[in-house]
Parts: C-alpha cells; structure tokens; sequence
C-alpha cells in the first residue's frame, strides 16, 4: 500500500527533475523504457501532460481509477471522466489542481477531489500535481499522482458515528444514574439509533417478567401497537421480539409478510406499516436473557453487518441499564428485608455475647493445636452436643481428615480419621453435597440405614449427628465440623445460627493455617528459585565473558570484533528464548534449529536450508552448544559458503549413530563456492571443533571439501538428554550423502 507521506515524497522529488519530454528521459540511471515499466508498475495512479495539458501517459493504477482508459494526446488535464469537489460540486477539468499547477508553474498539494467514473461509482482522491522543466527551467510538462482515500473517508464517517454513539450511550447512562426511569434511559437509545440509521426504521425495547414468561413494552412503538403486543408469551411460536428471548439469539426476519409465524399478524404490520422485523435478546453479565431490542423496517429488508454491530451495541447498552434498575429494586426490597431482619437479631443478642467471648478466646490462642480443641470443645458447648470434631479436607487424597474432637475412644478416633466423600456417615454426605446434613436419629434415617456407618456409629454410642461443611471466603470447601449426641436430638434454628459463626471461625483458621504452609512452601521455593537463578546467571555471564574475550582478541579490526560479538550474543540470546519457553528444563533441538537459522532464511527466495530429523528434547547445555556451533556453520556459509552466492544451500540432518545410544548431527554445504583448508583455524572454528567437542562430551569432524564444508559431531545420548528414557533419535540411512 502506497501510504500518502511516498506520495508526496515521490512528487517533490519528481518537481526538479529536468527533461524535454515527460518520459524521454527522466534521468534516475536507466533508460525511458525502463522508466515506463517502473511507472506502469506502481499501484499508486499517476499520469502525465504536456505543457499544454494534454495527456500523454498513464498507468494501469490510473485507468482503474477513472474507470476508464483516456485518450493521449486528446485527454486534456486529467484522466478521470468527471470531477467534483468533496462536498459534491461539479469541477470542470480546467479547473482541477493539475490545470492549476501548469497554468500558475507551481505544485499543487493538500486538496481533495472526487472521481465520478462512467458507471456512475464515485472515488474520493488527493491529487499530486507537479511541474516538469527542462535544464533551462522551462516548463515541458507536468507529472500528477492520485491518491485513492475511499477508506481514509469510510474510517472518518464511521468514527463521527462511533463519537455520537458514545455520546447518546453516555447520556443513557447519566440518566440512568439519576434514577430516570427505563423509559427515558433506553428511549435515548432509541432516539440515538434512529439518528444513525441509514434506511426508515422504527425501534422499541420489551423487557420479560421476573418469571421469564411475558414481555412488556417498555418504549419506542405507538400505543396502538403497544395494546396489541403488551405481554406477548414467550416461547418457541412467539412473534420476533419473545422468540429472541426464547431462543437467546437474534431473530431476522427480512419480510414479515413472508413469515408463517406473522399470518395471523399480518394486519398488524400493514397496519403500522412495516415489512422487516429484526429482534435481538438482552442478556445480562450473568447470562440471564431480561429482554429483548427490536426495529422495525418500511421495506423488506436483511440484517447488514453494520446494523447488526449496532443493535448489539444498543442491547448490550440496554442490559447494563435494565440490569442497574433491577439492583435498584432488589436493594429496596433487600432494605426492607434488613430493617425486618434488625427487629429479629435483636432477640438474639444474648446468645451472640456467649458466642462473642468464644471467638475472643479463639482469636488470642497462637497455638493452632490449642485452637482446633478449643473449637470442639465450643462447638459441644453451642450445640449441647456429648461429642465434636473438626476435619480438614486432605485436596490431594479428596478425603477428610480429622484433626481434633472431643469426646471419641481410640476405636472411634481410629474409625473415623480418615472420611471419603463416598463415605455414608453424615461428614461424608456433606462432603459430597456441599450442604450441612443432619440425622436426628441414624436408626429411622434410610440413607444410614444398614450401612457400614451406621453400625460404626452404634459402636461409638452415638444416635444424632450433624454435619456442617467449612467453606473459604472465596467458596471453597475446606473441612467439616460436626456434633455427636447420645440420644436422638434435632438442633434448633437458633443453636445453628451461632453454630454457623463458630463454623466460620474454624474455617478461617484452617484457611489461616493453610495459608502460612503455603507461604513457607512458597518461600522454600524462591529460595531454590534464587540459588537456580544466580546459578544460571554465573554461567550465563562466564558463557558471555568467555566469547567477547575471544571474539575480541582475535578479530582483525574493534568494529568487526564487535559486528561478530553482537552476533554472537544475539545467537545466544535465541537460543536463551528457546530455553525460557520451556522454563530451562530443556528444549526441543527443531526450534533450536530454527531459531539459529532465522536470521539467514529468505523467507521469500528459494529454500537455503533442508533440514530433517526427529524430535529430540536436549538439556540446557547442549542446546546451547549445538545453538552458537550452528550460528558459527551459518555465518561462515554467509562469508565464505554456500549460502555467499544464489545457488548454494545447506542439509542439516540428525539420528542416531551406529550406536543407538549415539546422536550425530550433519552439516553439509551444497552448491556454494570452491573453499580450500584455511591456514588457521579462528575462533569460530575452534568454538565448532573443540568446545562443541568438550561440551558435548563428543568428537567432531570438519572437513574443507571443494564443494562444500562438511561438519558432523558424534555425542553420547545421555550428555544432550540427560537420561534412558529420552526418546532415542532415529537412525541416519545414508550419512554423508551429497
């Protein structure tokens, strides 16, 4: 894409070029024919005249955008069939910015114009006009270069729709906010959307009763209709409006006329004259469908893209608004509720000051331990209870355990230490319903009833149990306390009220208490992530050391010491990438591969590189010296190789060796220059055969064939994968095969 800054720059620069003719010879270096492809390739219109006006050249760009291909010599100021100015007015063509620029000798910048081609279509444009001379600075000609800004113009309109939308939105919400009845706050919509409407429509809102069964009009349509349609069932042989709350989804219905759900409301839509009817469902955050927005057409007519982006809007608009006056009204009825609720907690003050000095006592106890038994012990106390326990839920084993109680025998303890949520006993169904059970009486309950647990309560001189389960504040279970009575007893509404304020301070001590193991466990694990992270950085900062020493010390002149170095380390940048991914446990030799390679594949031009084998995991280590060896292949192949002229590439292919417990990996240059065996050997090269080599715990070949370096190293498994159940790379079938 052209952008207009390359336009103007290509226009200026065109301003001082001398020439006789047009596209005789503009003097870039290269002949008239080669300027004309150049200008016949470029996708920006540009066209050219003589000093007197007269077309004398245009590109294809030119002709798609006139629609039409003009007549040298014959064509005069431009090459489009009309022009008119951005507000519609008709524009003569010696009146356009080229005629300017050749009658006053002067580029033309900063306008605008409209094309109007033969087929009637229209394209806004921003013309480049500018003066052509020859050395002695007479005027020959002049060269224009029409920008098409069809899409700068669509963006500029949507945006001033966008910037009304969210001017009538914030007015909705204002409103709303003040306490304006949904009438006012949604009609605002209303009168929003129709503002932005491109064809004559009608718009309304109907919001569903709290039983999700009826729908009530709440603004938009003419009272006559409202009559008709005032709680409309919602269901699946609704008209639009219920069927979009029924379904959940929009309902599009281009026609009406032509719909078997509107026959026998056919009169209605005559009456009120409309054909399409389009409803779209209101759905709250919480997923709930609370109504639905619907418009109404003149003529028939499908769902747009635009228009479908806008009526989501307007529902999504309308179910924040609808949803804030739902809250209002539950807060009111919830205020009544809590004024209802005062009178009752006041009778209750007395029970919750025994409670008070329970809590007070747990709150100062430090020892957890000491805790967990004050907590039985107070839960007894509450509940009249000859017995109580307190259980944590073990996550890893999803069974309870029991931590404390009062009043069991070792038989009892031993029992019941451990609870699946399987488990029959009263903890166990808790567990598993999420809701506090309680059985007045284990011999007449049927879910005891000759099970395991009930002989083991029978055992334990125990007739009545409750259960009631531990939940964080986030929601999640945590444990169960429960009380045990020798004799049949159904807890009373108000013993477990102030139970339930006991429940929550065990539960927030057992998310206490878990909450400090997981920040020692937490801890711990810094620490280790610590002494990892100074380990990895000493090595890494050796590893770097290491390189700029030698770069450095052998490089021929400081800039190409640090051109190689700043390569050097970008190889091992990307190979750190790699290994980060996969948090330094190990990385996959393929990606290695292929990011050591990225900076030298031509993603456009033929393939440089064929590269084959199996997916192999390697330690940090290896993946490092296999990353920087294969940098050094590269940047060698690039100087001196295959990859320094066009034809040249290079195979990489890796699997095991003879032995399976081997890995080999190639490298072979093809088609690349004739090399010889260097005098030395430079730092590269040493870094490929012998740290690689001492790295890997292998033996590396390098050979200077004719055609091509040739490079392999043989390495033991286990040094690149650290152990016997790594996957074992496949064997190589033909090694070194050119």
């Amino acid at each position: 894409m052209v952008e207009e800054q390359d336009v103007y720059a290509i226009g200026d620069a065109l301003q001082h070029v001398a020439v006789a003719d047009p596209l005789a010879a503009l003097d870039f270096g290269f002949d008239a024919k080669h300027l004309r492809q150049l200008l016949d390739a470029l996708p920006v219109a540009v066209y050219t005249t003589d000093a007197a006006g007269l077309v004398t050249y245009f590109n294809q760009a030119a002709a798609d955008l006139a629609g039409r291909r003009p007549a040298l010599g014959t064509d005069e100021w431009c090459v489009t069939w009309k022009l008119h100015l951005p507000d519609g007015t008709p524009l003569t063509h010696s009146e356009c910015p080229m005629a300017i620029a050749l009658t006053e000798n002067r580029s033309v910048r900063g306008v605008e114009a409209v094309a109007e081609r033969p087929d009637g279509t229209r394209v806004p444009f921003m013309p480049f006009p500018t003066p052509l001379r020859d050395e002695n600075g007479e005027l020959v000609g002049a060269v224009n270069m029409l920008l098409d800004i069809s899409e700068h113009k669509k963006a500029e309109r949507r945006l001033r729709q966008n910037e009304a939308w969210l001017a009538g939105q914030k007015e909705a919400f204002q409103a709303a906010m003040n306490g304006a009845p949904l009438e006012k706050s949604l009609g605002i919509l209303i009168e929003t959307a129709m503002k932005q409407a491109e064809s004559e429509r009608r718009c309304a809102f109907y919001i569903a009763n709290p039983e999700g069964t009826e729908l009530r009009h709440v603004v938009g349509m003419p009272d006559g209709y409202v009559k008709c349609v005032d709680g409309l069932k919602i269901g699946p042989g609704s008209l639009p409006c219920g069927l979009a709350v029924h379904r959940g989804e929009p309902v599009i219905m281009p026609d009406v006329l032509e719909e078997p759900v509107w026959e026998p409301w056919a009169w209605l839509a005559r009456e009120f004259d409309f054909r399409g009817c389009w409803s779209f469902p209101i759905e709250t955050a919480s997923g709930k469908v609370v109504g639905s927005f619907a418009m109404y057409f003149k003529e028939p007519n499908g769902a747009a893209d635009r228009d479908r982006e806008l009526a989501a809007a307007l529902a999504h608009t309308a179910s924040i608004i609808i949803s804030r006056h739902q809250e209002s009204l539950e807060r009111e009825r919830i205020s009544q509720a809590l004024r209802e609720s005062e009178r009752n907690l006041a009778a209750e003050l007395a029970a919750a000051r025994h409670l008070q000095s329970i809590s007070t006592s747990l709150i100062r106890e430090g020892d957890v331990e000491a805790l967990y038994a004050q907590i039985v012990e107070a839960a007894g106390e509450v509940m009249h209870s000859d017995m109580a326990s307190i259980q944590v839920l073990d996550h890893e084993n999803d069974a309870l355990r029991l931590i404390a109680h009062k009043g069991f025998d070792a038989e009892a303890e031993a029992t019941w230490r451990w609870i699946e949520h399987d488990d029959a006993t009263s903890c166990g169904h808790a567990l598993k319903t999420k809701t506090r059970i309680v059985v007045p009486d284990i011999e007449a309950d049927e879910f005891m009833a000759c099970t395991p647990a009930q002989e083991q309560y029978r055992k334990a001189g125990i007739r009545a149990v409750q259960s009631t389960p531990l939940v964080g504040r986030a929601g999640h279970s945590l444990g169960m306390i429960s009380t045990h009575w020798r004799m049949p007893h159904e807890p009373s509404e108000r013993d477990l009220r102030i139970f339930d304020v006991l429940a929550r301070q065990a539960a927030d001590l057992i998310e206490r208490k878990e909450s400090e193991d997981a920040l020692q466990r937490r801890a711990a694990q810094l620490r280790l992530l610590l002494d990892e992270l100074n380990h990895r950085v000493k090595n890494t900062l050796a590893t770097v050391q290491s390189i700029a020493h030698q770069t450095l010390r052998h490089a021929p002149t400081m800039a190409e010491g640090r051109k190689s170095l700043d390569a050097r380390l970008i190889a091992l940048s990307r190979a750190h990438n790699v290994l980060t991914r996969e948090h330094w446990e190990g990385a996959n030799l393929r990606e290695l591969v292929a990011e050591a390679l990225a900076a030298y594949s031509n993603g456009s031009g033929p393939r440089r590189f064929d590269v084959s084998g199996n997916d192999i995991r390697l330690l940090p280590k290896a993946g490092l010296a296999i990353s920087m060896a294969l940098h050094e292949l590269a940047t060698n192949a690039v100087k001196y190789g295959a990859l320094s002229n066009e034809n040249g590439h290079v195979r990489i292919r890796w699997g095991g060796g003879e032995d399976a417990q081997l890995f080999r990996l190639e490298w072979s240059e093809i088609d690349g220059p004739p090399i010889e065996q260097p005098r030395r050997l430079g730092f590269g090269s040493r870094l490929i055969k012998h740290g690689l080599a001492q790295d890997l715990g292998g033996v590396v070949e390098l050979h200077f064939e004719p055609d091509g370096l040739v490079f392999a190293i043989d390495a033991p498994l286990k040094e690149l994968c650290g152990g016997d159940d790594k996957p074992h790379p496949r064997p190589l079938d033909d090694r070194w095969e050119r």
